[in-house]
């Protein structure tokens, strides 16, 4: 097949969407792919090597300012600036700093895996939304905590990464749970409770084939305690990832600190002196973490977002062809 082929302005062969980011697929031709990427600067982007990661990948900012990130190191980036790999075998971030239009070209056809993907990460918050609102919401508070207190406490990219994707979807599993029981402004029976104390499967279950096992076991364990008190599997100690804990702490404060039909939500002191008699039951390096970043001032950040609807629950993944993922 030969001719000349042109795109009018705006126009695409396929594109996606997420949460106000947008994903064009502009060539598809003989393994090539060419993609143009507007993404929002809340957002994060995710570029994760593939089991078979022998391709040319390359990457041109053509507006925008963002930096990239590589382990310890990070590149600034600007209009015009770009860079590309072969045989790249660990995760990188790409972080915006304003609004960016990013141009892609890849050697192989990876835009239906990452259009799959993005329809899935959807399909999920759908879910989650259309179930219950508050629950939406509070995911992506967690999901902003535990950016934060990995940041603080200097995870590697890959744990960050899985971090952040089971914290955003770690309460999926409360779609399969009656509204009654969501939303009963008093006391739950016992019934009731073990059936709340469900959800974390549920959840392990709808992550489990879209994301890496490590993001399906730490969405699956939020609700396990260091003293072996907790649900579904009674972890206790070492048997609990840091990642893990990582959220178990967050989902915590954010439970407490938010109003819900049974309770009057607390301030963020009251709440941290409470967890600060809890560390049978949580991870006290994650807790000091926390803590340091209530002083700084960026935890009243993220509540001041989530009240003012400006908390976005963007986590974007640069998906490729042989992903490490199931997905």
């Amino acid at each position: 097949m030969k001719d000349l082929f042109v795109l009018r302005s705006g126009e695409s062969l396929v594109e996606v969407g997420q949460n106000g980011n947008n994903f064009q697929l502009l060539v598809d031709y003989d393994n090539v792919n060419v993609v143009i990427n507007h993404i929002k600067a809340s957002s994060t982007v995710w570029i994760t090597p593939g089991e078979n990661h022998n391709y040319l990948e390359y990457y041109r900012l053509l507006a925008g300012e963002a930096t990239l990130k590589r382990n310890e190191q990070e590149q600034p980036l600007h209009a015009g600036d770009s860079f590309y790999f072969v045989e790249y075998d660990e995760d990188m971030t790409l972080v915006p700093h304003t609004d960016i239009d990013l141009l892609c070209v890849t050697s192989k056809p990876v835009f239906g895996e990452f259009m799959a993907f993005i329809n899935d990460l959807n399909d999920l918050n759908k879910q989650i939304e259309e179930k219950d609102h508050y629950t939406f919401g509070h995911c992506k508070r967690v999901m902003r905590y535990v950016q934060a207190i990995g940041q603080e406490m200097k995870l590697g990219d890959e744990q960050a990464h899985n971090l952040l994707l089971s914290a955003l979807y770690h309460d999926v599993g409360k779609c399969y749970l009656p509204l009654e029981i969501l939303n009963k402004p008093g006391r739950v029976t016992d019934i009731e409770y073990e059936e709340i104390k469900k959800h974390p499967i549920h959840s392990s279950e709808l992550l489990k084939g879209r994301f890496p096992d490590a993001v399906v076991q730490i969405a699956r364990g939020h609700h396990e305690r260091l003293d072996g008190s907790g649900y579904p599997s009674g972890l206790k100690g070492e048997e609990i990832s840091i990642e893990t804990r990582i959220l178990a702490l967050a989902d915590a404060f954010d439970a407490m600190t938010t109003d819900r039909p049974y309770q009057k939500g607390r301030s963020t002191q009251e709440a941290l002196e409470e967890l600060s008699t809890l560390t049978h039951l949580y991870d006290a390096q994650a807790l000091a973490a926390f803590k340091r970043l209530a002083d700084d001032g960026t935890i009243d950040e993220i509540q001041r977002l989530s009240r003012e609807g400006k908390l976005t629950g963007e986590v974007l993944v640069g998906q490729r062809s042989g992903e490490k993922n199931e997905a």
